[in-house]
């Protein structure tokens, strides 16, 4: 579980392929300001040097997992979610994107998040693939991931324990959250 996410959000730049539409309003006020109050005395701190160096950082673990899935080693997504801006399944799309960019096709990447996982588990033979008798939450899309892994972030729909939510549904809840954030 590599968790590539990590290598770019510790890196708090302003501006990041991964980072550039990260919604803040959704983390806790508080916690905002800290993950804020950090990145500025960050920002103000490093050296040109501290950012080639995780610039460098970041590469490496990229050209790392390539490797070893080039080599036949399994990979599985990860996230480290609730380290400083990353945030539970916002962090996850990130990461299905660093993958492709380590060499994961967008299947091997959805897969690492999916079907690897849930072999990973030994839970394969109850879910992880969407077939007959398995338990299977699912992220319903309006456009094909496999053309572009990004397409992972245009939710039409979650269908949750059986229950279908559908976009307004999670513009509500997302609506929800934003509130109770501030």
């Amino acid at each position: 579980m590599p968790t590539l996410i990590w290598s770019n959000s510790f890196r708090p730049l302003s501006v990041s392929d991964t980072r550039a539409d990260l919604p803040l309003d959704l983390v806790p006020a508080d916690t905002r300001a800290r993950w804020l109050k950090g990145r500025t005395a960050y920002l103000q701190a490093a050296s040109a040097s501290d950012f080639e160096s995780a610039a460098r950082v970041a590469r490496r673990a990229a050209e790392a997992v390539g490797a070893m899935h080039r080599a036949g080693a399994a990979v599985l997504a990860g996230t480290d979610t609730l380290d400083a801006f990353d945030l539970p399944g916002i962090s996850l799309h990130q990461e299905l994107a660093l993958l492709v960019g380590a060499g994961l096709t967008p299947m091997e990447a959805i897969q690492s998040a999916t079907r690897s996982a849930a072999a990973y588990r030994g839970t394969l033979r109850t879910e992880g693939t969407v077939e007959r008798g398995k338990q299977a939450d699912l992220v319903l899309l309006d456009r094909d991931p496999l053309a572009d892994i990004r397409n992972t972030r245009r939710i039409a729909a979650v269908v949750q324990g059986g229950r279908l939510r559908t976009r307004s549904d999670l513009d509500a809840l997302l609506a929800a959250a934003r509130d109770a954030a501030k």
